[in-house]
C-alpha cells in the first residue's frame, strides 16, 4: 500500500495548479474548499478559511468554488460535463449541481443528464427547479422505447446473425418492448449459453440449436448468465458487488487471498464478458461493474448471512489497510458495518458518518445515518444503551430537520425524543427543541406554553440540569424581544446568565455566555440604551476572543459598529465593520462579508459618500447573489434603493424596492415583505402620492401585528401620522397614530421609539401653530435623543421645526432653533 502521502500528493499538486491556471487571480478561494471536499490537507493558509466557518457556509463556499472553477474552464474552451445516472443522484450532489447551474451569464458549459423517468428521484423533482432557473437554456430530449423496426436493426447491429430463426427474433424483439439494453443482455445470453457461436466473421446458431426459454426481465438475464460462468469467477464477481458498483483492487485481493497474477486474469475474463471495466489505473487500480443493474442482481444473489459476512470483512479489511486515513473512509465504513452483524462497530461508525455529514451541511445523507441508528438500536442487547442511542439520534434528526425547514418532521422526532427518554433533563431538552420550533414558526404562545412545561420538570440541581434550565431561560427571552417585550427578556436572559455563572467554565459554557451577552446587547440597543449596549456587546466579544473564535470576534464586532451608527459615529461604526470585514474575508464567510460590506454602505450613505456606498452595497449585491442567498439579494437591492432613492432617482429606486418584496414574497420572508412595503410607502411619500402611501402602510402595519414587532411597528405609525398630517384635514388621525406609536414604545421601553413620536408630535402641533405645545414635545424628543447620543438627529429636527416656522413667518423664533442647531452642530465636529 502506498504512503497516505504518497496518494494525496499527485491530488493535492493537481488542484493548486488547475486552480492555479484557470483562476491566477481567485486561485486562494477555490483551493481550500476542494481540498476539503476531496479529504486532501492542504497548507494552514488554506486550512484556515475552513476552520472557523459553520456547516453551511461550508457547503456555500464549495459550491462556489466548483461553480468559478468550472465556469473559468469554459470560458478557456467550451465544456461538456456528463452526469450519468442521474436518477441516483443524492441531495448534497443536487444542491451543488444547482450552483453550477446558478449563474446569472451564459457560459460556454454544457451539462448532459442522463437520467431513467423515474418521477420518484430527488433528481426528477428538481428537474422543474432547474428549468425554471435557466429557461430557454434548459433542453429535455425524452428517449421513447425504441418501435418493432429500430429493434429490429439494433438487433441487426448488435449481431449480423442471418440464420437467427424468424420466430426466435420476434418473441426477442416483443419481449424486448423497446429496451435496448434488454436486447443487449439477451444476445450476451445467447452466447454464454452456447446457443451462437463466433465463425467465419459472423454469429451463428450452433448446429444443435434448439428454441430457448426467454427471461421476461433483463434482472432475469443477469441472473441466468451469472449461472453459466465458473465458480470461481462467480465468487470474485460477488464479492466485488458487496464493495459496491466500484471497487478497488487491492481491497478485493486482500478479502478474496488471490494473488495479483491470478487477480489480474480474473479482471480481465469478467472484462471480456462484459460484467465489469476499469474506471481509473491512478493512484490504484479501481474498476466499475458496467450497469447498475448488474452490481444489483450480483449482490442480490447471495444469501442474505453470507452478505452480512463480507460486508464485515471488507470493514475489517478497510480498517487495516487504511489505518492511517480512516476519516476518509467514515462512510464507506459506516455502510459496510450497518451491513454486517457487528452492531458496536456499525454504531460506532454511522455516528462518525452522521456528525460529518451534518457538518459539511449534507443534511440528507445525514438523516439517513441517524435513521440507521435508530433501525440499529432495536438489534442490540443493552436496554440501556439502546435508549441512549435512540434519544441521540432522534435529536439529531430533529435538528437536521429543524434546520431545514421541515418543521412538522423535526416536531415528530423531538416529541419521539421525549417518548423514548428516561431520564427528566432530556425530557425537558426535548421540549425545548420543540419550542425553539414553534418559534421559528412564529407560533409564539405555543412555544411559551412548552417552555413553561420544559421548566416544570427541572427539579434536580445537577450541572446538567442548570444548562438546560439557562437555555429555556435564553428560548424566552428570545420570544419576548422578537415581540417587542424587552423587559421580560432582560430578566429571562439576565437569569440564564446567573445560572451559567455557577457551572464550571468550558467552551460550551463559554459559548452560551457570550450568545446570552449578544442577546442582551440586542435588547439595550432595541430601547436605545446604547452604552448597555456596548458593554454587553464587549464582554461577548472578549469570550469569543478568549475562545479564538473568529467568527464570534467578528460578528460581535460588525454589531458594535451598528450601535455607533445608531449614535451617530459613522466613523467609529465604519472602523469597527472594517474590522469586521478584515476577519470575516480572512476566513473565507461569504455571508459576513456581504452582511459587513451592506452595513458598510449603509454608514457610508450617511456620511454623504453615496459612490463609496454604492460600492459596498454593490459588493453584497454580487456575494449574496454567487452564494444563492436570495434574502441576502433582496436586502441588498433594499439598500441599494435607498441610496438611488437619496439621489433622487425615484425610478430606479422604486424598481430596487419592488425587487425585495418580490423576493420577500417568493421566499415567505415576511419581515422582508414589511420592510420592503414601508420603504416603498416612503418613496411614495415623497413624490406625494400620499393615498399609495398610506395603503402600503396599513399592509406594513398588519404584516407587524401579526408578526408582534413592536419596535417597527412604532415607525409605521409614526409614518402613517405623516401621511394624515400632509393630508390637509386628518390632524385628529394624525394624532391618534402618533398616541399608538408612543403607547407601544413605551410600553417596551423603547427611547428612539418615544422620540420619534415626541418629534411627530412636534409637527403636528407646529402644523396647527400651537407652539408652545409643539416646542414641549420637541424637547421631550431633544432630550431621549441626546441620552442615547443621536446628536445628528437631534441637529436635523431642530433645523426641520426651524423652516417649519420660517414658512409661517415665524422668522425670529425659527433664527433662535437654527442657532441651536448650528452650535450644537459645531461641537459635534469639534468633538
Amino acid at each position: 500500500m502506498l504512503p497516505k502521502k504518497m496518494l494525496q500528493k499527485p491530488f493535492k499538486k493537481k488542484i493548486l495548479d488547475k486552480s492555479i491556471s484557470l483562476l491566477p487571480d481567485t486561485y486562494k478561494e477555490v483551493v481550500p474548499y476542494l481540498g476539503y471536499l476531496l479529504s486532501i490537507p492542504l497548507s494552514s493558509e488554506f486550512e484556515k478559511k475552513i476552520k472557523y466557518l459553520d456547516a453551511e457556509n461550508v457547503k456555500i463556499q464549495i459550491g462556489v468554488a466548483l461553480r468559478n472553477l468550472l465556469l473559468a474552464a469554459a470560458r478557456q474552451k467550451p465544456l461538456l460535463l456528463i452526469i450519468e445516472d442521474y436518477h441516483w443522484i443524492n441531495a448534497t450532489s443536487l444542491e451543488l449541481l444547482g450552483f453550477i447551474f446558478d449563474f446569472s451569464k451564459p457560459a460556454p458549459l454544457l451539462v448532459v443528464c442522463s437520467s431513467r423517468p423515474d418521477k420518484e428521484s430527488l433528481g426528477y423533482q428538481a428537474k422543474r427547479c432547474i428549468r425554471e432557473s435557466l429557461g430557454d437554456r434548459f433542453n429535455e430530449i425524452i428517449l421513447k422505447p425504441l418501435d418493432a423496426e429500430e429493434s429490429s436493426k439494433l438487433a441487426d447491429n448488435l449481431l449480423s446473425i442471418s440464420e437467427l430463426p424468424a420466430k426466435l427474433k420476434d418473441r426477442l424483439l416483443s419481449k424486448a418492448g423497446g429496451n435496448p439494453f434488454y436486447l443487449e443482455e439477451i444476445f450476451r445470453s445467447l452466447i454464454d449459453h452456447g446457443y451462437l457461436v463466433y465463425a467465419s466473421g459472423k454469429w451463428k446458431p450452433t448446429p444443435q440449436f434448439s428454441m430457448p426459454d426467454i427471461p421476461d426481465t433483463v434482472q432475469e438475464i443477469i441472473f441466468a448468465r451469472l449461472d453459466q460462468i465458473d465458480s470461481d469467477l462467480k465468487s470474485l464477481l460477488q464479492q466485488a458487488s458487496v464493495i459496491g458498483r466500484n471497487f478497488l483492487v487491492h481491497i478485493l485481493e486482500y478479502i478474496t487471498k488471490i494473488d495479483s497474477l491470478m487477480m489480474s486474469l480474473y479482471l480481465a475474463t469478467l472484462e471480456e464478458f462484459d460484467y465489469i471495466r476499469i474506471l481509473t489505473k491512478d493512484p490504484k487500480l479501481e474498476y466499475i461493474f458496467k450497469h447498475p443493474l448488474v452490481q444489483e442482481v450480483v449482490y442480490n444473489s447471495i444469501p442474505k448471512k453470507s452478505r452480512r459476512e463480507l460486508h464485515r470483512q471488507i470493514a475489517e479489511t478497510i480498517e487495516y489497510l487504511q489505518h492511517d486515513r480512516l476519516d476518509e473512509f467514515t462512510e464507506m465504513l459506516a455502510h459496510h458495518y450497518s451491513h454486517s452483524n457487528d452492531y458496536n462497530k456499525a454504531i460506532a461508525w454511522l455516528k462518525k458518518a452522521g456528525k460529518r455529514a451534518k457538518e459539511r451541511y449534507a443534511n440528507d445523507e445525514a438523516i439517513k445515518y441517524y435513521q440507521n441508528l435508530i433501525s440499529i438500536s432495536d438489534r442490540i442487547s443493552s436496554k440501556q444503551s439502546a435508549i441512549l442511542l435512540q434519544q441521540e439520534s432522534y435529536k439529531a434528526l430533529g435538528d437536521i430537520l429543524s434546520l431545514k425547514g421541515e418543521y412538522v418532521k423535526a416536531i415528530k422526532n423531538y416529541d419521539e425524543m421525549y417518548r423514548v427518554s428516561k431520564d427528566i433533563v432530556t425530557h425537558s431538552t426535548a421540549r425545548r427543541k420543540k419550542a425553539n420550533v414553534f418559534f421559528h414558526q412564529s407560533k409564539f404562545d405555543g412555544a411559551l406554553n412548552i417552555l413553561n412545561e420544559a421548566e416544570e420538570m427541572i427539579r434536580e440541581k445537577s450541572p446538567e440540569a442548570t444548562l438546560e434550565l439557562s437555555e429555556i431561560y435564553l428560548l424566552r427571552g428570545s420570544i419576548y424581544e422578537v415581540r417587542g417585550l424587552s423587559t421580560k427578556a432582560q430578566k429571562e436572559i439576565e437569569m440564564a446568565l446567573r445560572l451559567i455563572e455557577k457551572l464550571k467554565p468550558d467552551e460550551q459554557i463559554i459559548t452560551i455566555t457570550a450568545k446570552g451577552y449578544t442577546k442582551m446587547a440586542s435588547i439595550f440597543r432595541g430601547r436605545g440604551d446604547y452604552d448597555q449596549a456596548t458593554e454587553m456587546y464587549m464582554k461577548s466579544k472578549d469570550l469569543w476572543e478568549e475562545l479564538n473564535n473568529k467568527r464570534g470576534i467578528a460578528n460581535t464586532t460588525h454589531q458594535l459598529g451598528i450601535v455607533h451608527h445608531m449614535k451617530g459615529d459613522y466613523k467609529k461604526a465604519i472602523r469597527c465593520n472594517k474590522e469586521s470585514l478584515t476577519i470575516v474575508e480572512e476566513i473565507g464567510d461569504k455571508k459576513g462579508i456581504a452582511a459587513t460590506s451592506g452595513s458598510l454602505g449603509v454608514m457610508y450613505s450617511y456620511l454623504g459618500d453615496y459612490e463609496k456606498a454604492l460600492e459596498y452595497h454593490q459588493k453584497n449585491y454580487k456575494i449574496s447573489e454567487e452564494i444563492g442567498d436570495r434574502r441576502g439579494v433582496g436586502s441588498a437591492c433594499s439598500n441599494l434603493a435607498k441610496i438611488y432613492l437619496m439621489r433622487g432617482d425615484h425610478k430606479q429606486a422604486q424598481a430596487h424596492f419592488q425587487k425585495y418584496l418580490d423576493i420577500s414574497e417568493q421566499i415567505g420572508d415576511k419581515v422582508g415583505m414589511s420592510a420592503a412595503l414601508g420603504n416603498l410607502a416612503i418613496l411614495f411619500l415623497r413624490i406625494n402620492k400620499l393615498d399609495k402611501a398610506e395603503e402600503y402602510l396599513l399592509r406594513t402595519e398588519r404584516i407587524l401585528r401579526e408578526l408582534g414587532n413592536k419596535q417597527l411597528l412604532i415607525t409605521a405609525y409614526t409614518y402613517l401620522a405623516e401621511v394624515q398630517l400632509l393630508k390637509k384635514g386628518s390632524i385628529k388621525k394624525a394624532l391618534e397614530f402618533t398616541d399608538n406609536a408612543l403607547s407601544l414604545a413605551e410600553e417596551i421601553g423603547s427611547k428612539p421609539g418615544m422620540a420619534e413620536s415626541y418629534h411627530m408630535y412636534n409637527r403636528i402641533y407646529g402644523s396647527m401653530k400651537e407652539y408652545s405645545r409643539a416646542e414641549e414635545n420637541l424637547q421631550r424628543a431633544v432630550k431621549l435623543l441626546t441620552e442615547v447620543g443621536r446628536i445628528k438627529e437631534v441637529i436635523n429636527i431642530y433645523k426641520e421645526y426651524a423652516q417649519m416656522l420660517k414658512d409661517a413667518g415665524e422668522t425670529e423664533r425659527a433664527g433662535k432653533y437654527m442657532k441651536k442647531a448650528e452650535e450644537i452642530d459645531q461641537k459635534s465636529r469639534e468633538s
